[in-house]
């Protein structure tokens, strides 16, 4: 039998709306930014939310696409369209392989991530279609090599590397089904040709710069290169709430 699902709702609280997620993750509605990246690991997203990383960012795109007709829903679309939503999850590529840290250590105003220390916390024995995890999932290392460029939804979604950026192959569903509401085919933006260790942001965009109706992972952004980067908070509590499976649907995703 099919759920059933309530109409997207908003909920006015401090000042700014709250957008209630079906995982218990939950959103407040007010943008910050543009700005660059460093800037946004410092906002004040309102009392009790924080920066979301790339694997909250993304149920949060796809809900607010599956219910464009929500006035909270619109913001973040015009926001997905117009500049990068940008996730608190670093890149760190290598000659060995990409690493991908949720909430990685800021230094000096830059993003810190050592491969040795990363490495330590990774398990040989929590792998899965070539994405190694950390027990708790934050830290993921892909080994492949891709090029940037067009992609189709399908293969997008089944990317080792995309997976690893989206902290789950349930994340990179999503990440697919996201695709589907645009006209031409996602685009993955990395780096490529790495001759030694770079570290860069993941965050999602809708192809403004790419000149076409279509969603752009971007693997390259960096802490301080331009002022086009935004953020939505999310709840400081929103993993406790989803490891408690409390199932609360204003937004159905």
């Amino acid at each position: 039998m099919e759920e059933a699902t309530q109409e997207p709702t908003s909920q006015g609280v401090a000042a700014f709306a709250t957008m209630q997620l079906y995982d218990g993750l939950k959103f407040n509605a007010k943008r910050v930014g543009p700005t660059t990246f460093s800037q946004l690991r410092q906002s004040d997203y309102g009392f009790g939310f924080r920066m979301p990383t790339m694997p909250e960012l993304i149920p949060f795109v796809h809900a607010s696409l599956e219910n464009r007709d929500d006035e909270a829903a619109k913001s973040v679309i015009r926001t997905l369209r117009d500049y990068w939503l940008a996730g608190d999850t670093g890149i760190l590529y290598t000659l060995d392989g990409v690493y991908v840290q949720d909430n990685p250590e800021m230094k000096g105003g830059r993003v810190s991530m050592r491969q040795e220390i990363l490495e330590q916390k990774l398990s040989s024995n929590n792998e899965k279609n070539g994405v190694f995890y950390s027990d708790d999932g934050s830290i993921r290392l892909a080994f492949c090599r891709l090029e940037k460029g067009s992609k189709t939804p399908l293969g997008l979604s089944r990317n080792p590397m995309v997976i690893a950026f989206a902290g789950s192959e349930e994340n990179a569903g999503k990440l697919e089904k996201i695709s589907e509401h645009y006209k031409s085919n996602p685009w993955l933006h990395i780096l490529d040709d790495i001759e030694k260790p770079k570290i860069r942001i993941a965050g999602l965009s809708s192809g403004r710069r790419f000149g076409c109706d279509r969603l752009v992972v971007d693997g390259s952004l960096s802490e301080d290169s331009g002022r086009n980067s935004c953020a939505f908070g999310v709840s400081e509590d929103a993993k406790s709430v989803k490891q408690m499976n409390q199932v609360t649907r204003s937004l159905k995703c």
